[in-house]
């Protein structure tokens, strides 16, 4: 048994296997918390683009309207 940064509450230290194990889940939470914000980052910038683009076609679909009824 070795000591391991994370203590369980009856004072024991966890074994060599159960803090590796701790060490590897708190890696890929950490991991996979990163992506949620790139993936969150993304689509908000995606939903950024699709609404300038909308505006553009709105006002693109105006100004031929007006250029035809002129």
């Amino acid at each position: 048994i070795i000591q391991c940064p994370t203590e369980q509450p009856s004072g024991q230290w966890l074994s060599l296997h159960e803090c590796r194990l701790v060490c590897f889940l708190m890696l890929t939470l950490d991991q996979m918390g990163t992506r949620i914000n790139d993936l969150e980052r993304n689509v908000t910038e995606l939903m950024t683009q699709a609404g300038m683009e909308a505006l553009i076609k709105q006002q693109h679909g105006a100004f031929i309207k007006a250029l035809l009824t002129s």
